[in-house]
């Protein structure tokens, strides 16, 4: 049963049609009552949890535990889409589109991409998405997160009018850089109901002016170091988190 539960976290994002993907579904058809097994803590006698004075306590308490694993029904993460190799979510994607189409290095699109997915946003634009899906570091580092998101490809010199055309269609334009007229994130208000396209900059560049000037928010991250200049993953994945922060709390 152990190597069971092993092979569902390694292969749970998987594609169903690698061989891994089936090897898990033949072992999953197998297993009765799996996902209900899944619901309960499997308790690691080498590993005591602490409490809160930081001592150790019965290896059997069951009150706090990692909740990484949440399998989808058995008909939901079987069911195949016939036009996508790609089990999708059935949740609507929040109203967020990460532009990233100034940023060059794999490394940055991969973070970026698996941000992107786990906040579950409409789509992660780049340039040259089929160059970069194929890198084997962008696959290793986006840890499969590119097959569970929408990316769409649009070029450096067709920004300006990808913008124009967001703009149409409702988003706001928000930029981050350091600018004489950017807002520090923490005094950024979000409107639950508006739509938003997120453009971040190309790494050391940043944004540059024409794009700048076409921004409905321009915010900046407030930093204390000597260095005054954050990576951008990092910087996206603050900004992004941030916005679904503020819209959560509106729900709420």
């Amino acid at each position: 049963m152990k190597d069971l539960f092993g092979d569902i976290e390694f292969t749970l994002r998987l594609e169903p049609f690698t061989e891994e993907g089936k090897q898990l579904k033949m072992k999953v058809l197998d297993e009765p009552n799996l996902f209900e097994k899944l619901s309960h803590v499997h308790n690691n006698k080498d590993t005591p949890k602490i409490d809160e004075k930081n001592e150790a306590t019965d290896a059997n308490d069951e009150s706090s535990y990692q909740t990484k694993i949440k399998p989808w029904q058995d008909e939901d993460f079987f069911s195949l889409n016939s036009s996508s190799s790609v089990v999708r979510s059935k949740q609507d994607p929040q109203p967020i589109i990460m532009i990233a189409s100034l940023c060059s290095k794999i490394p940055n699109l991969a973070g970026l991409c698996r941000t992107c997915e786990i906040f579950n946003v409409e789509k992660l634009v780049m340039s040259n998405v089929k160059e970069v899906k194929s890198d084997q570091y962008f696959k290793t580092m986006s840890v499969t997160a590119h097959h569970w998101i929408n990316l769409e490809e649009v070029n450096q010199p067709d920004l300006i009018a990808y913008i124009h055309q967001l703009k149409e269609n409702g988003y706001k334009i928000v930029g981050l850089e350091q600018t004489s007229t950017s807002v520090s994130i923490e005094h950024w208000k979000v409107d639950p109901n508006e739509k938003y396209a997120l453009l971040l900059g190309a790494e050391k560049q940043g944004v540059p002016t024409p794009l700048l000037n076409l921004m409905d928010h321009i915010i900046e991250i407030p930093q204390f170091g000597m260095i005054r200049s954050l990576n951008v993953h990092v910087s996206g994945s603050i900004l992004l988190y941030e916005l679904t922060r503020q819209r959560l709390l509106h729900e709420q």
